[in-house]
């Protein structure tokens, strides 16, 4: 062979079978597969067939299979075998490839066997044409010998022969000209060959790294699942030690990825992503070994390996299924959150993955719809069946799609807050895409030139949609992670910027660098979209209240675009602190309002003054429970803007919107919380006022000192603002007040006088004046210098020009008998002299009174003297002398003061009522004046004989009017004495009722539907209820305890009263003449009906007089029945007049009769005090009609004057 001469085909094949037959040790194998690689390379003269040489180098390594399967096993084989073995594997794997058409140069680079570059190098040109004309095509698959033979080699292990095989399927895969079948071979292959190439994927780097990878690639070309079955194999092995050993392997794989190798294999990048899957799942493993091992791995990996793995990552993400895609796009996420510098994913790639609408299929959806209405008619129900299962598949489908969406946004958000390099316009897609998935309505994008705007509606939002509610979880979440994303500008940025805009935008070069920047209207939308933030869940409002939380704290809310919508957002979320949520949010609330205060004060004071009415309420409900978290925190916030604002007029816009009925209520109480907020030592900070601290719990009443003139307000608020004011002093801070206060407020107190003048009573109240006057006064005695005069002059002012109450007047006296015994004071009640003084100016003015401060100073003077009222003096007393007052006696204002005004007393009771309507509250000051009168004369009974002395004789009805009101308060109050000396007075008022009813001069033939309000008609009515009135006087006057008066009993004759005043009483009823009872609006019935109410009167009294006249006035009765019975018959309906008139005539013959059965049945006995009241009230009736008997003329007047100028 060495002389050139080849050895024939023929021979080789014998002598091989030879070989075999001798049994041959390995070395003589291997020797002889030399020789016919020697041969086959050199083209010797004799050509050697390629098939020949596959058949003779398949038989070969067929026969010798056992004896290296032994070889393997055997742990003990020497060198030399190992050697050889080595030698006939290496041989008969280059002899493959060039049996199957490999060309020599390859073979050659592969490096196989060590013995051929020279000679191939210097084969001749005919030679080299030779070898390539037996180019016969052979098929070959996983059991032809040689092949076979060469797959079990990769099994043996102790031989160190698994390269060799590899190249030779490489070599194969990649050259192999002559193998027919080449890809379906390698397909066939890939069970044995797979595992071999994965041990083989080591981190190292050589030759063989790239020809192993190379084939890999070749395989997974022709079928991918056979390596990413190898690779679920181990990474799903339950043995950790299998995957921790396999991340060696993945990362041998990835690491000898290089730009060229991307290109190469571009198109199956994709198959290689769900391998990379695995390894970064091994960061996430069960066994801390295999995550260690992970984490190191990964962190190894260079700039270019991670880019190849993630452009694996990325082609399979653009090739995946939507349930594919789920766990990638979770692995992503993780990944990503673990190295935040990382982009897994090109934005481009994900934005038009996000960007793609789910399908809807309209032909299926219509189809569908028929088909089922087509099964619905069908009494076979298994076609409606299988479409339900296509409606719930197709909804599967749809449910998966949108699950991967969010996935896919959640990656695009947290990989935007962790600043990874992104184009502003795909900022702008990712906004777009975010608010169509939020839900929000009417979303657009526009692209003008390259300048994208997206406009967007309100969200709609559906808390019970338990798939709108996993959204939006995942969408805030992303939305959260990006608006708390800061990062400093990048360095060229910096240094486009000129030196003095650094310096003014330091502070905002930090917020610029935000990609939030972006999404804060979102946020602000989002809240302003009239969601019922109430309904949202705990877990929901609060990541809600998270992102807001976040705008206001770092990001620039004080652009002018954003200010309505922060406004807006905070108002929402100050009323969630007054419903029932979480107490955990009413904490994160809380710190976004302490967070907006110290960012802009602008801003908080738009809202301020519901931050505090929300807080209040808060707070009052709280109650006692002050150490509650939410409470101190309320209370911290709170104490805060007091300070901040403190100078601004914060306390005057406080005590303007405090309604005054909203401090009678138990929903929000200011003064509680003025006073748990406000602490005694709070000072405001960079302020004094003429050189003295400014302390926080003074600042209110200094601040409506300063501030309330100056303000343009109504006079309603205006009144609030005093009514606040007094409040605060009365239940917050009643003392000290500095000098500096005290003077400002006697100044006060001047321009309020000033400002007020030309004010109606109903415009303003300025009692609380009052209140805070005697506050300051008793607390401050020794400055009442300075207090005591304008205290005067606004009570001079309110009680005449203002409505006042009669408490908050008391109080002032109250007050200055605190300051009494200073020697310096005046030694009277100045307050007290005042409304005595008030009173007098009230009677002798020509004006009328006003009725409202009549009746407050005669009330106050009245429960002053009566001693069933002092209870309600001590009260008042008390709240501001304190409970002192229980421990001593009471001493009165007013003692020795009302005497000099008793003429005014009476003089006011006996003039007619000049109101324009008797009110209750004219009643009230009838009853006072009486009361005050009854009392003088209680005290001083001398004063009897004066108070009477102002009557005269010849004022009949103005005797009787205060007759009236006299006698009947001395019944009410049961002033005895009194009561035994008028009866000393019978004959004067026999006289004056016997005067009235002779003088009354009616004529009854005259009708008159007015009469009730005429003149005559009071005083005829006023003269009946005076006799009613005696009547009770007389009988309270036999029960009279003399021993305990000190008086004698009184000889009483009842019959000779009645005997005077019942001749001139029958006379004017004998002048009614029965027929002028049938005339409409005649007198005479109203005459008999005031008659018959005495007659009444004296029955449920029981009067002994009824036992008297009883005969007379039974039988005048019986007449008058009598004469209208007769009257009656002879009258046709024509002359008795209208209906309505008959039927009062009715009704009158029914009065007669049962007055007139009173004598055969007398009526139940009424108590006196019912009977009083009784008689108050027809007194009240009878001023009642006095007063409308003007308006009535007045009317008459009208008329008649215009009937004149007609």
């Amino acid at each position: 062979m060495h002389s050139g001469t080849g050895i024939p085909t023929n021979s080789l094949a014998h002598i091989a079978r030879l070989i075999i037959a001798a049994r041959s040790p390995i070395k003589i194998i291997a020797a002889f597969v030399k020789i016919v690689w020697f041969q086959a390379v050199n083209i010797l003269n004799t050509a050697t067939p390629r098939a020949a040489v596959v058949d003779i180098i398949g038989y070969l390594n067929e026969t010798s299979l056992d004896t290296l399967s032994v070889f393997n096993q055997n742990q003990e084989l020497s060198d030399e075998n190992l050697s050889n073995v080595q030698m006939f594997v290496k041989y008969s794997a280059a002899l493959a490839c060039y049996a199957y058409s490999c060309p020599l140069e390859t073979i050659s680079e592969l490096d196989i066997v060590p013995y051929m570059g020279d000679h191939v190098a210097n084969l001749s040109q005919s030679k080299r044409s030779t070898l390539h004309s037996d180019n016969t095509m052979m098929q070959v698959d996983e059991d032809t010998p040689l092949i076979h033979s060469m797959l079990l080699y990769l099994q043996y292990d102790q031989l160190n022969v698994r390269e060799d095989v590899i190249k030779l399927f490489y070599a194969l895969s990649h050259w192999g000209y002559g193998i027919s079948n080449k890809d379906d071979f390698l397909k066939k292959c890939m069970p044995q060959l797979t595992p071999s190439i994965w041990e083989l994927l080591t981190p190292a780097y050589d030759h063989l790294s790239n020809i192993n990878l190379s084939l890999l690639m070749k395989l997974i070309s022709i079928d991918v699942r056979y390596f990413q079955a190898c690779v679920f194999k181990i990474f799903e092995d339950p043995n950790w030690e299998i995957r921790y050993q396999g991340l060696d392997n993945l990362f041998g794989l990835f690491t000898k990825m290089d730009a060229a190798f991307q290109t190469e294999w571009l198109k199956l990048l994709s198959h290689l992503g769900p391998v990379f899957s695995y390894f970064v799942g091994g960061l996430w493993d069960k066994e801390e070994h295999v995550r260690s091992k992970a984490y190191a791995l990964i962190r190894t990996f260079g700039t270019l390996h991670l880019r190849s793995a993630f452009r694996c990552w990325e082609a399979y993400f653009l090739t995946a299924t939507d349930r594919q895609r789920m766990s990638l796009v979770s692995l992503m996420i993780q990944l990503n959150a673990l190295f935040p510098d990382w982009q897994v994913l090109q934005w481009e790639s994900l934005l038009e993955a996000l960007e793609i609408k789910t399908p809807v299929d309209i032909l299926d959806e219509i189809t569908r719809s028929s088909s089922t209405d087509h099964g619905l008619m069908k009494s076979n129900g298994n076609g409606s069946n299988n479409d339900n299962n296509q409606s719930q598949q197709h909804q599967q489908q749809s449910a998966e799609s949108e699950n991967i969406k969010v996935l896919m946004l959640t990656l695009a958000l947290q990989m935007l807050s962790n600043h990874l390099s992104i184009e502003p316009a795909q900022i702008y897609r990712l906004k777009f895409i975010l608010v169509q998935q939020m839900d929000f309505q009417d979303c657009e994008l526009f692209n003008n030139g390259g300048k994208i705007t997206i406009d967007f509606g309100p969200l709609k939002y559906n808390p019970k949609d338990p798939a709108r509610v996993a959204v939006m979880i995942s969408c805030i979440r992303g939305l959260k992670k990006i608006m708390d994303s800061f990062a400093p500008l990048p360095a060229e940025t910096v240094a486009t910027l000129a030196s003095d805009s650094v310096e003014q935008n330091k502070v905002n070069l930090t917020e610029n660098s935000s990609p939030g920047v972006y999404f804060i209207d979102v946020v602000l939308k989002m809240v302003n979209s009239g969601v019922d933030l109430t309904k949202l869940g705990h877990m929901m409002l609060k990541a809600w209240l998270e992102i807001i939380l976040i705008v206001v704290y770092k990001h620039n809310i004080l652009e002018r675009e954003y200010e309505q919508s922060i406004v807006s957002c905070m108002k929402q979320i100050i009323d969630l602190l007054t419903e029932e949520v979480s107490e955990e949010n009413k904490l994160l609330i809380l710190e976004i309002l302490k967070c907006l205060l110290r960012r802009s004060d602008h801003l908080t004071a738009m809202v301020l003054s519901k931050q505090i009415l929300a807080l209040g309420k808060l707070m009052t409900k709280s109650g006692i429970r002050n150490s509650e978290p939410v409470f101190l925190k309320a209370k911290q916030f709170l104490k805060s803007a007091f300070l901040r604002f403190a100078v601004a007029g914060l306390f005057v816009l406080m005590f303007k919107n405090q309604a005054v009925t909203d401090s009678k209520s138990n929903d929000v109480d200011l003064f509680f919380v003025l006073r748990t907020v406000i602490d005694q030592d709070d000072i405001i900070p960079d302020e004094d006022y003429r050189g003295e601290i400014i302390y926080l719990r003074d600042q209110p009443v200094r601040d409506v000192l300063d501030k309330l003139m100056k303000q343009q307000m109504e006079r309603k608020a205006f009144s609030t603002v005093l009514h606040n004011t007094s409040r605060y002093v009365e239940t917050v801070h009643t003392h000290p007040y500095s000098e500096n206060i005290l003077n400002d407020y006697a100044g006060f107190i001047t321009a309020l006088i000033k400002h007020t003048t030309d004010w109606r009573r109903s415009d303003w109240n300025i009692n609380p004046m009052f209140t805070m006057s005697a506050i300051l006064l008793k607390e401050h005695a020794r400055h009442h210098a300075v207090l005591l005069p304008p205290s005067q002059m606004i009570l001079k002012h309110g009680l005449q020009t203002c409505t006042i109450q009669p408490e908050n007047v008391a109080k002032l006296m109250a007050a200055y008998s605190a300051i009494a015994a200073i020697p310096s004071a005046p030694p009277d009640n100045v307050f007290a002299d005042i409304i005595i003084e008030e009173l007098r100016n009230n009677f002798i003015m020509n004006t009328r009174p006003n009725k409202d401060t009549l009746l407050a100073l005669l009330e106050l003077v009245l429960w002053d003297t009566k001693p069933g009222t002092q209870d309600w003096y001590i009260k008042v007393e008390a709240s501001i002398l304190g409970q002192v007052v229980y421990e001593r006696p009471r001493t009165r204002y007013f003692t020795g003061k009302i005497q000099p005004l008793s003429h005014f007393f009476v003089g006011f009771i006996k003039r007619a009522s000049t109101s324009q309507q008797f009110t209750k509250k004219d009643f009230k000051v009838y009853s006072c004046l009486s009361q005050l009168l009854v009392d003088i004369c209680a005290t001083d009974p001398k004063q009897l004989s004066v108070v009477l002395g102002y009557l005269k004789l010849g004022q009949g009805i103005e005797c009787l009017r205060f007759l009236n009101w006299f006698i009947l308060t001395v019944l009410k109050e049961k002033s005895d004495l009194i009561l035994y000396k008028m009866v000393g007075y019978e004959n004067t008022l026999t006289d004056l009722l016997v005067r009235t009813l002779n003088t009354v001069g009616i004529d009854f033939q005259q009708p008159d539907i007015n009469f009730s309000y005429s003149t005559l008609g009071e005083k005829l009515l006023l003269c009946f209820l005076l006799l009613k009135v005696y009547v009770l006087l007389k009988l309270r006057s036999g029960s009279l305890d003399h021993l305990r008066l000190g008086t004698k009993p009184q000889v009483l004759n009842p019959v000779g009263f009645w005997m005077t005043i019942w001749p001139a009483l029958r006379r004017l009823l004998d002048t009614i003449e029965p027929s002028t009872l049938f005339i409409s609006g005649n007198i005479g019935i109203t005459v008999w009906n005031m008659f018959l109410s005495l007659l009444q009167f004296l029955f449920t009294s029981r009067s002994e007089i009824v036992m008297i006249n009883a005969y007379e006035w039974k039988e005048l009765l019986d007449n008058l029945l009598q004469k209208l019975d007769e009257n009656d018959r002879s009258m046709s309906f024509q002359e008795n007049g209208s209906t309505d008139y008959m039927i009062s005539l009715d009704d009158f013959r029914s009065q007669v009769k049962k007055v007139r059965d009173m004598f055969d049945v007398p009526p139940i006995e009424v108590p006196a005090v019912t009977m009083i009241n009784q008689l108050y009230l027809e007194l009240r009736d009878i001023m009642r009609l006095q007063v409308e008997s003007i308006t009535v003329q007045g009317n008459n007047r009208a008329l008649m004057q215009a009937m004149t100028q007609l």
